[in-house]
């Protein structure tokens, strides 16, 4: 049995790996800063540690939220939040499907789980989060 964190974005159902998240936060506000890595917003203080922030609606170009929550993940000692509208829970599946052969995903998305309400695809944190973009925003820390 497999494991993933399902989560919102706009209208757009998602899940990532239980074993790419570390915590869920609720900020009540992200430090914006106008020099970061491209798809980084800013920044959060996460138990005394400042940790820069994704912004999924930036890069799958949705509307953002007011409300929002934020997914730690840790990729390579670095800790990375996620920025999403709504974290909705634990879902399992046996094994992830692929997607149809006419489909080509891109490389961050794992495949998908069928749902009572539909499709949830699978992404990786750690394929979304490039070994560039992560260079690019340890200059910032």
């Amino acid at each position: 049995m497999n494991y993933f964190l399902r989560f919102d974005i706009g209208n757009i159902k998602l899940a990532a790996p239980v074993e790419e998240v570390g915590e869920i936060v609720r900020p009540k506000r992200i430090t914006r800063s106008g020099k970061i890595a491209k798809y980084f917003i800013g920044f959060i203080k996460l138990h005394k540690e400042t940790v820069p922030v994704f912004d999924l609606h930036e890069f799958f170009g949705i509307d953002p939220v007011e409300r929002f929550e934020v997914i730690i993940s840790d990729r390579n000692k670095t800790k990375i939040g996620v920025k999403v509208d709504k974290v909705l829970g634990i879902i399992t599946a046996q094994e992830l499907q692929s997607y149809p052969e006419f489909v080509e995903p891109e490389r961050y998305l794992q495949g998908v789980i069928p749902h009572d309400d539909g499709a949830i695809q699978v992404l990786s944190f750690g394929k979304l989060i490039s070994k560039q973009r992560l260079m690019a925003i340890r200059k910032y820390l």
